[in-house]
């Protein structure tokens, strides 16, 4: 049938990704100095006086279903360069 099929699977360190990521997950309360010092905000300003979290994330383009796949098989498209 045609139409558009969601591919995609959860990004995750698990033991179904056959190329490792990194997934570093941070406190809520690393945030606050960023949020004191570009927004003005104040601790007790904040529910639970908590900032936000951050996650980071590293992986390759193998991962999951493949981050931006055309670019990851050849540079060009009809003989244009590709983003990036």
């Amino acid at each position: 049938m045609p139409g558009i099929y969601d591919l995609s699977v959860p990004t995750e360190d698990s033991p179904s990704e056959p190329l490792p990521l990194k997934v570093e997950h941070k406190a809520h309360e690393l945030s606050l100095p960023l949020i004191e010092m570009f927004m003005g905000g104040k601790k007790e300003n904040l529910a639970d006086g908590l900032g936000w979290a951050d996650d980071a994330v590293s992986l390759t383009t193998h991962s999951g279903t493949h981050v931006d796949a055309p670019w990851h098989f050849s540079p060009t498209a009809e003989g244009k360069r590709r983003g990036q």
